[in-house]
């Protein structure tokens, strides 16, 4: 026979300690490749920079711009201000 122990959980830590640990590893030898194949891809995007006008466009420069934005935040101003006509 054996000798009877008065330590209840003789092993159980080191027993827990491989567990754990070797399901960490499986967890990440599985899911490294998972993770970086699903990784997003990163598009270039040339934006406004590679716009280009169609012939015969007239662009507007800059301080044209701003004085036409402000005339026309000043009209949506007034007429919001106007009475509706009967």
């Amino acid at each position: 026979m054996g000798i009877i122990s008065n330590d209840a959980d003789e092993g159980l830590i080191t027993s827990l300690l491989m567990y754990v640990g070797a399901l960490a590893v499986t967890v990440l030898v599985l899911g490294t490749p998972v993770y970086l194949l699903n990784m997003p891809r990163q598009i270039e995007n040339h934006g406004v920079a590679a716009y280009e006008a169609p012939r015969g466009t007239r662009l507007l420069p800059e301080v044209n711009r701003r004085n036409v934005a402000q005339d026309l935040s000043i009209a949506t101003r007034v007429n919001a201000t106007r009475p509706a006509p009967r």
